[in-house]
């Protein structure tokens, strides 16, 4: 074992030199050479090798290999699995890193013994990080599934019914002695098989998922085995504070690349609601003010006098909706809904007076509404193509510009022709990824479905 551990340690070194960034993170996992897992595999703690498998590729194969184990690890797949299928989750994080080893000083492995096909067509879309692809994957298992049932109609039960009399029979003869465990036996033996026979059609979907993207000879990502006992938080921290380590001494060597490096920025910034966001502009802006016309009511109980933390003239947003053709009827309620959500923020905050104006556009604004009540009704109008820039002109020609501008839209726009208006922006995305939409300016955060 020594000496195969020494035969990997040479391509480690070798990435020291080469690839300063990738080495940084593998050296500070346990190497373990094993036959316990066919491939390689890694968790946060240990690089687990298969050496027999690992030296039947070329150098620069192993090299990329290794490097494929690093992004499992800056990329917090070990951490991030939650409650998803392992396969699909492998492979789904496998889609999402292998498009940054494609090119020089990379080679992902492609002979005949290694013929994983790695998104080539970029089918997932560029900036696709792992849970979007498995929700994409489920939709093909889904798929696979119906076209199973589909194939396969459900057979007459006589059988099955045949073979639960004769165990009835065999039982039998027990059920005096014990009868209780027979009756908890059987209750057993019959989830058991209405389990198994769930999940079968599942299962089989799942190997041809698999097999339909041949990625088993990548690796795997294993979850941290400190998961459970630690806070997740605690361990994403501490992935981003040797991830950043590593970027800065591969920059300062100017050996990193620069597609990982945006990956990994975007991958450490804090996850955002925006509705806190909202909240932000609200008690920011909407409260700096001590307002004098209505006192505060808790001294005002003690027949003192103390102005409130309300403003006189709270902060208005406007919060427009792209009706293009691309919007779908579910993602246009979804996006009225955030418009009473919005308001219902500064109602709750006590701006009982707080309006927010509401732009209806899908190349041309159609409707400029001023959302009131939470009881108000409104009707998305449009549906032709998709362009921002006339909110945008909008907002720019108003005597009092707002506070802030919500753009609720799926992504799905080819024209960026306008300028960067004075107030902040937020877009909220219904459909594709904040990582894959590249806007101009403002801060992107999705929104779905509840």
């Amino acid at each position: 074992m020594s000496n195969q551990s020494a035969e990997i340690r040479k391509d480690i070194r070798k990435l020291v030199i080469q690839q300063p960034f990738f080495a940084s993170i593998i050296l500070q996992q346990k190497l373990v050479v094993t036959k316990a897992h066919s491939t390689a595999a890694v968790d946060g703690v240990s690089l687990f090798i298969n050496y027999d498998w690992y030296m039947g590729m070329n150098p620069k194969e192993r090299i990329t290999i290794l490097a494929h184990e690093v992004l499992h690890i800056t990329n917090k797949h070990n951490i991030r699995r939650k409650h998803r299928d392992h396969r699909l989750w492998n492979l789904a994080c496998d889609l999402a890193i292998n498009k940054h080893l494609v090119n020089d000083p990379f080679s992902l492995p492609r002979s005949e013994d290694h013929k994983g096909k790695y998104d080539d067509d970029n089918k997932y879309g560029e900036g696709a990080d792992a849970e979007y692809i498995y929700d994409c994957l489920l939709k093909e298992v889904a798929d696979k599934s119906q076209q199973q049932e589909d194939d396969n109609p459900p057979e007459d039960n006589e059988e099955s019914q045949q073979e639960e009399e004769e165990n009835d029979t065999e039982n039998q003869d027990t059920q005096e002695d014990n009868e209780q465990d027979q009756e908890q036996a059987e209750g057993d033996d019959s989830e058991d098989a209405s389990e198994n026979d769930s999940r079968s059609p599942r299962e089989k979907a799942i190997d041809e998922v698999l097999d339909d993207h041949n990625m088993n000879d990548a690796g795997q990502v294993l979850d941290h085995p400190l998961q459970g006992t630690v806070e997740s938080e605690q361990l994403e921290d501490d992935v981003n504070m040797r991830t950043h380590k590593a970027m800065a001494a591969a920059k300062k060597r100017g050996n990193m690349p620069a597609s990982i490096e945006e990956e990994i920025r975007k991958d450490c910034e804090p996850k955002v609601r925006w509705q806190d966001v909202l909240s932000e502009w609200i008690e920011g802006r909407c409260q700096s003010d001590y307002n004098w016309l209505e006192p505060h009511e808790v001294h005002l109980q003690s027949d003192i006098i103390m102005p409130s933390m309300k403003s006189e003239a709270y902060g208005k947003i406007i919060i427009a909706i792209d009706t293009s053709g691309s919007m779908s009827n579910e993602e246009l309620s979804l996006a009225v809904s955030e418009v009473f959500n919005a308001l219902n923020a500064y109602l709750d905050n006590g701006q009982s007076d707080a309006t927010i104006q509401l732009i209806y556009c899908d190349s041309v604004i159609h409707s400029v509404e001023t959302i009131h009540s939470p009881s108000q009704v409104t009707c998305p109008k449009g549906r032709g193509g998709t362009e921002f820039s006339p909110v945008f002109d909008y907002v720019k020609k108003m005597n009092e510009p707002p506070m802030g501008v919500i753009f609720i839209t799926d992504g799905y726009c080819s024209v960026y022709s306008y300028d960067k208006p004075s107030m902040d922006v937020v877009w909220l995305l219904t459909s594709i990824s904040a990582k894959e939409f590249k806007p101009c300016f403002g801060r992107c955060i999705e929104v779905r479905q509840p």
